[in-house]
């Protein structure tokens, strides 16, 4: 996939982020750490890798992630390091540029990266089945840790229409940091 940024756009037409959403509660070290809102029908879900904790929130092929990270004993001690690691590389292995994106009466610096990988084990897939895997996320730091922001959406055939962000722009719109 040659044109990842040209994935982002309208996938969802008709399914607006829907109104009825809620501020989440301090009951996990994210929510503890910020105040942002999840979108309406999604499913929440919280975990951990080590030190590094975040919430979810899914819906079909869609996944919206609050992690906070950059704690002592994190997986990456700052943005930078982030930006420099593998959840942040593109295909062609470089951090993706990012782009200026306003959501709501702010600022974030958005970076997008797309990446396929075949589906099942080794040889037991049927010959040219990818998982595509398209992402829009941003990274807000916060004194000595910091926060990512993602959107993931997951699918195992070509995509038929970009991205929609609107469901990201809205949670990066609720976005506080306490």
């Amino acid at each position: 996939m040659k044109a990842a940024p040209a994935l982002f756009g309208l996938l969802l037409l008709g399914t607006p982020v829907q109104s009825a959403q809620k501020t989440m509660n301090a009951s996990d070290p994210v929510s503890a750490a910020a105040r942002f809102q999840s979108p309406a029908g999604w499913q929440r879900d919280t975990g951990s890798f080590g030190v590094d904790h975040f919430v979810t929130f899914s819906k079909g092929s869609l996944r919206l992630r609050v992690q906070l990270l950059g704690e002592k004993g994190s997986r990456y001690a700052a943005p930078t390091a982030f930006l420099a690691g593998p959840e942040a590389k593109g295909k062609d292995g470089k951090p993706p540029a990012g782009s200026l994106i306003k959501a709501g009466k702010r600022t974030f610096r958005v970076y997008t990266r797309s990446s396929e990988a075949e589906i099942g084990p080794q040889g037991m897939g049927a010959p040219g089945m990818l998982r595509i895997v398209d992402e829009a996320f941003a990274v807000i730091p916060v004194g000595k840790r910091f926060f990512v922001l993602s959107l993931t959406r997951t699918l195992e055939v070509p995509p038929e229409s970009p991205l929609d962000q609107a469901p990201f722009l809205a949670l990066l719109s609720s976005f506080h940091p306490k």
